[in-house]
């Protein structure tokens, strides 16, 4: 449950900095 629980926020944080590299660097055509 806790390796879970771990998990899911390892991945949210992941896709937070995703987010955060695709708005702060100009993306391709920009």
């Amino acid at each position: 449950m806790m390796n879970r629980i771990r998990t899911a926020i390892e991945s949210k944080r992941a896709a937070t900095q995703l987010q955060a590299a695709y708005f702060w660097r100009p993306g391709p055509g920009n």
